[in-house]
């Protein structure tokens, strides 16, 4: 699948009623059981931001879904309702894009994670979409000329700027420490991490190609999320943190 492809299937999309939604491009971030049978499932769609739908019968050996309904696949997604969750009404697989796996697969959870616990159900985040498609594609060694990490970072600090905690674009001169989420002007007898203005310039533009600045906007961006999502720390990445101390 072309970097176009989702662009061009905007086309199909059936928008006559918002209780109906067709043609709707969707990646998998979650499935839980919902019923003997059924599934719920936690999507993130182009159009409409985080969307939850029941999937009834999907885990029966005869439906249709049951190969496809799985994470990091580009699929094209129908639902109709108006309640919080939805009925999945059709569902059907994009094709041509090669499988997340190895440590890049637990990457990918950790992407699926802060989706679930920084965005808001059906709130629609312009370029979120796009931001997530873009680290699978180089999770998936699709896109070459960045890492993992680039990767990572690159969708952290769009994902956080969408979720009201954003870096600031522009630093005076000097020192700023970090307050919970919130990066101000050092002052004496602080005691959060410090960076200087000059460094957080180079992270505001994203020039992680610097492994100096990779490993500062890693831990800034870090204490960050872990202040936004509160006390309840993320799964993926402690288990990624574990991994990376064997």
């Amino acid at each position: 699948m072309s970097s176009q492809s989702f662009q061009t299937i905007g086309g199909f999309i059936n928008r006559g009623s918002p209780e109906r939604v067709s043609g709707q491009p969707v990646f998998v971030l979650r499935t839980r059981p919902w019923s003997e049978t059924s599934l719920l499932v936690d999507l993130l769609s182009r159009d409409f931001g985080r969307v939850s739908v029941r999937a009834r019968g999907a885990k029966r050996p005869t439906s249709p879904w049951r190969g496809i309904l799985a994470e990091f696949c580009p699929l094209q997604a129908a639902w109709s309702g108006s309640g919080a969750t939805k009925t999945l009404t059709g569902l059907r697989w994009m094709g041509d894009f090669a499988p997340v796996e190895g440590e890049a697969l637990l990457a990918g959870f950790y992407l699926n994670e802060l989706v679930m616990r920084l965005t808001a159900l059906e709130d629609p985040q312009e370029g979120l979409f796009e931001a997530y498609w873009g680290a699978l594609r180089v999770l998936s060694g699709q896109e070459r000329g960045k890492t993992v990490e680039q990767a990572l970072r690159l969708f952290e600090m769009r994902l956080l700027e969408l979720s009201g905690y954003g870096l600031p674009r522009t630093f005076e001169d000097g020192t700023y420490e970090l307050r919970g989420a919130e990066l101000v002007r050092a002052g004496a007898g602080g005691s959060g991490p410090r960076y200087s203005a000059a460094l957080l310039r180079e992270i505001v533009q994203c020039h992680f190609s610097d492994p100096a600045v990779l490993r500062a906007a890693k831990s800034l961006l870090r204490s960050i999320i872990a202040a936004a999502v509160g006390d309840r720390p993320l799964n993926s990445r402690r288990i990624l943190s574990e991994l990376h101390r064997l």
